[in-house]
């Protein structure tokens, strides 16, 4: 089953755009024929049961798997036509926050934020530090630098990883299990913060989550992948979804 773009959706103003796009793994089929846009400051997740390709449409959306079939395009650039200096200098337009955090443990968190810019010749050690500062202090985490990993909750280590994400100022933002592992007060205090930085700043998010409560929080739309039908069964506004979905499963999904 192919799902076609919705005709409110403007092309012209799409941040992300996938057309034909085929979800495998280890040989097997998860998702077929994925076509779909995601426009500039929207929050968009992508549902579904465990296994269903949530992580691996996430792998192609950051160039870290090719799209074969199906073309995937960033703020208007073909990803997959680019060698990988190119593909490199393309994910410098979009920050990851994964699912644990990832933060490297032997770095305080001013140096874990300011890894990504360490490449850079534009910066000194000391700017790249105070860039740091600038965006733990963006994500509530001012003066917290001098901080190892092991000395902070997890809703801190989710936090620090959005701020190392926004290091270098990116158009779009993947988020894997944002909420994973967090209480419900943490949870909701990060869906504040996903809200700030959207309505701030204007970036585009696309989550992978299964977390309910969070997606009817923040998510102007959803896509449901299906494994069974191997399709993307539905696309919309969560809370219309969850009523008027013309599929059982949507539905249910919701009604958990």
């Amino acid at each position: 089953m192919v799902v076609a773009m919705e005709k409110n959706e403007s092309p012209a103003a799409a941040t992300v755009r996938i057309n034909g796009l085929t979800l495998r793994h280890d040989g097997r089929t998860l998702i077929e024929g994925i076509n779909l846009s995601i426009g500039k400051g929207e929050i968009f997740a992508v549902i579904g049961s465990s296994g269903c390709g949530k992580s691996t449409f996430l792998r192609h959306l950051m160039g870290l798997e090719p799209a074969d079939p199906g073309a995937i395009t960033l703020n208007g650039y073909d990803i997959n036509s680019f060698d990988e200096a190119e593909r490199r200098h393309a994910r410098k337009q979009f920050g990851v926050l994964f699912q644990g955090g990832a933060l490297w443990t032997t770095m305080n968190l001013g140096e874990n934020v300011a890894l990504p810019l360490e490449n850079s010749s534009n910066f000194t050690v000391e700017e790249r530090l105070n860039i740091a500062a600038l965006k733990l202090s963006m994500v509530g985490l001012a003066g917290f630098e001098s901080f190892f990993p092991h000395e902070l909750s997890g809703g801190m280590i989710k936090r620090a990883g959005i701020a190392r994400a926004m290091v270098r100022n990116p158009a779009i933002l993947f988020f894997d299990e944002p909420s994973a592992g967090l209480d419900p007060v943490t949870s909701r205090k990060l869906d504040e913060l996903i809200l700030h930085i959207r309505n701030n700043q204007g970036v585009t998010f696309v989550l992978v989550t299964h977390e309910l409560a969070s997606i009817f929080a923040v998510a102007d739309r959803v896509a449901f992948f299906d494994p069974d039908s191997r399709s993307v069964l539905d696309i919309g506004n969560p809370r219309v979804l969850a009523q008027k979905s013309p599929h059982e499963k949507v539905r249910h999904f919701f009604s958990q």
